[in-house]
């Protein structure tokens, strides 16, 4: 028995205990079971069978798999040849399972069912038990399987941009953008077509992220059905084939197609590559067939089983490549509007910084690149008449900038049609070209936004920050970014800045955006120079002149022994390089380029701070100590220390009534309590409880947050 204190009030309650294990966890993997596209409508479901691996720490003791951000799609496999193509009922997209403790210590053996929150099969009793628990995470866990509304349940995440399916210019790939929505809103990224073209379902290992790496995750298993689909030989040769029914050959003339199927692993007991054979697997009407959450046949129920007493298993999957390299910063030295038009183009230097000041590779993702004068304008906030263009690039989570030399030259420019007047090479965007500086040979990034170049290195975002809001952090981002005049776009007239910020604004560094270096210019009066804030970022220098802004360019020359980045004095403005003729972008000055590359400014350079949370914090009095996890909603400030020995503290800003559940790690709600305004901390005795994993969920009008706590 614990007490929980929320103000004054005592209240008693009773927890599940989850046992915490200091083993290493078992890798598990997942085998496609069961398809369907249900009685009629989307009312569609997936159903997964999770599996131990021959790993070490797969032994008689542990009957547990980790299979946390493992990939479910509907496509087939290796795309018809490792292209995507329309008319293959690939939606655009992924899924990933959460990172989440349920996840993370699943049961061997135990299935998966994934189905449509927003349509499904209300007769179907766990169906309609997991949709109703929205405020418990919107999923029914039993002892044979667990049910997950995609939709609502944050077990579940989408990826919205990739893979895409449009004839050959579709992306294929996993890893070229961040794009994210957790948990999915919808279950558009897995439809399963109901036409005799057909479609299919397939999982792939986990990668794809920052904390990862971003090895593009490995193909293990697939089912498909229909003309369009056919059998896949898996690449790798210790997972399993993609198996397949066709209708021109097993079904037939039947004018039903997928509509009101059930595709099911009906046959093999002991053998592991049973699941990837054709003649394994069998069809019928949703009405008759379809077993969501039960096995399929007495076969399939044996083959449960012996995954169970371990007599199958796989190997595991590769470990998504860790990126060792430390973290770079983005510094401003050259800015420019052009000859005319809007052929427009701002140069940004790679460096190491104070963490890491000796790196010679440095990394670089998630960058946010940026128009307005931000943090330039007083009191440094949105406004309008200040040259800001709503929305705002980024580098992506690619491996493209996971390691850039330091001393790394970027050039980002307007290609639309007619604006790259300057003729910039279209074609280095990822493999670089090379400059002399001095002695050494400088890679250049040569990165186009817009026009018919396809740049997946640049990312856009078209709703933040605005003339009204210099927020950051809302809306999806687009890749490759398709316009630079409606997401940058430096003025002619009065003036406009440029500036970056530190990573932000996704699915792993959440924060808003911290501002880090920038340069404005033109006649408004509210540009003014902004100081350094010493081991947080290098300011700005602005040029403030009552003359005209058009065909201008600025450009950082070092002038002074300190180069100080943000000494107007060691800017110079210049007239824009005529059409067709370039001088100094793509170069830089061989004393200053020589500092930055051997490490000598990253002495003073601060590194950005991590940004696994918002930055800005609501409750600034009574700071949590430094194990607390910080979260910055609207509604939970904190949860601190996390793990917890003694006492779990939560910092609440509730509006109207609210509700706090704590849930046990099989989504049970084991207590429900009413919360008002005047409920600012929740204490939580928590020193009898046995280690392990718990979760929380707190939903009031002004939002919900729910998250994890570990009790030592």
């Amino acid at each position: 028995m614990k007490r929980l204190k929320i103000s004054t009030t005592l209240f008693a309650i009773a927890f599940t205990a989850i046992s915490g294990s200091l083993l290493a966890q078992c890798p598990g993997v997942l085998v496609v079971n069961e398809i369907s596209n249900g009685p009629s409508g989307t009312k569609e479901f997936v159903e997964l069978l999770a599996v131990s691996t021959d790993e070490a720490s797969c032994g008689a003791d542990f009957d547990t798999v980790d299979v946390r951000d493992w990939i479910i799609d509907d496509n087939n496999g290796l795309f018809s040849g490792g292209a995507a193509f329309s008319g293959l009922g690939i939606s655009q997209g992924h899924y990933r399972l959460a990172d989440d403790p349920i996840w993370q210590n699943f049961p061997n053996g135990k299935l998966i069912v994934l189905f449509n929150f927003s349509d499904f099969d209300s007769t179907v009793a766990p169906f309609l038990t997991a949709a109703g628990n929205i405020l418990s995470g919107g999923f029914l866990n039993t002892d044979s399987a667990i049910y997950v509304a995609v939709g609502v349940s944050t077990l579940i995440n989408k990826f919205t941009a990739t893979p895409v399916a449009s004839g050959l210019g579709g992306d294929p790939n996993y890893c070229t953008s961040n794009n994210s929505q957790i948990p999915a809103s919808n279950y558009d990224g897995m439809s399963l077509r109901n036409s005799c073209g057909g479609d299919g379902i397939q999982t792939r290992c986990p990668g794809c992220s920052p904390e990862q790496g971003l090895g593009e995750p490995a193909w293990f298993h697939g089912f498909s059905y229909g003309f369009d689909n056919d059998s896949r030989v898996n690449p790798n040769v210790d997972f399993i084939d993609a198996a397949h029914l066709g209708f021109d050959t097993a079904m037939g003339n039947d004018t039903l197609c997928g509509a009101l199927r059930t595709f099911a692993f009906v046959k093999g007991t002991d053998d592991a590559d049973a699941p990837g054979r054709d003649t394994n697997w069998a069809f019928s009407l949703y009405a008759t067939g379809a077993t969501p959450g039960a096995p399929n046949s007495t076969d399939n129920a044996t083959f449960i089983q012996n995954v169970k007493d371990e007599l199958v298993q796989y190997s595991a999957c590769p470990q998504p490549v860790d990126n060792t390299v430390g973290k770079g910063v983005l510094v401003v030295t050259e800015v420019s509007n052009g000859f005319g038009g809007n052929c427009e183009y701002v140069e940004l230097v790679v460096s190491a910084c104070d963490e890491n000041d000796a790196a010679q590779y440095v990394d670089i993702r998630g960058w946010i690149l940026d128009d307005n004068n931000g943090d330039f304008s007083v009191p440094r906030g949105a406004g309008s008449g200040k040259g800001i263009t709503t929305g705002h690039l980024r580098l992506a989570f690619n491996d493209t900038w996971d390691s850039v030399q330091v001393g790394s030259i970027i050039v980002v420019f307007n290609n639309a049609s007619g604006q790259n007047c300057y003729n910039f090479p279209t074609d280095k965007f990822t493999i670089p070209d090379t400059t002399t500086i001095g002695t050494a040979q400088v890679p250049v990034y040569w990165e186009p936004v817009g026009g018919s170049v396809v740049n997946n290195n640049i990312e856009s975002r078209g709703t933040r920050p605005s003339s009204s809001t210099d927020e950051y952090c809302a809306g999806a981002y687009t890749a490759p970014a398709s316009s630079w005049s409606g997401r940058v776009g430096l003025r002619n007239s009065t003036g406009d800045a440029f500036q970056v910020r530190c990573p932000g604004c996704n699915d792993v560094n959440t924060g808003e955006p911290q501002f880090y270096h920038g340069f404005g210019y033109g006649r408004a009066t509210n540009f003014f120079t902004i100081s350094r804030i010493l081991g947080q970022d290098l300011g700005g220098p602005v040029f403030n002149t009552n003359s005209s802004s058009t065909r201008i360019k600025y450009v950082y020359d070092g002038s002074t022994g300190a180069f100080d980045i943000s000494d107007p004095a060691n800017w110079d403005r210049l007239v824009a390089d005529s059409i067709g003729v370039i001088t100094t972008a793509g170069t830089l000055p061989t004393a200053f380029y020589n500092n930055v590359s051997d490490g000598t400014f990253a002495l003073d350079w601060p590194c950005c701070p991590d940004q696994t949370a918002q930055t800005r914090i609501a409750n600034t009095n009574n700071q949590p100590s430094s194990t607390s996890e910080l979260l910055g909603s609207d509604v939970v400030i904190s949860v601190y220390p996390n793990p917890a020995n003694d006492v779990l503290n939560m910092d609440l800003n509730i509006e109207g009534e609210g509700q706090l559940r704590i849930l046990d790690i099989n989504g049970k709600v084991v207590n429900a309590l009413t919360l008002t305004e005047e409920d600012t901390k929740v204490s939580v005795d928590v020193s009898t409880l046995p280690a392990g994993v718990y979760l929380y969920q707190v939903n009031a009008a002004n939002g919900s947050t729910s998250g994890k706590v570990m009790i030592k």
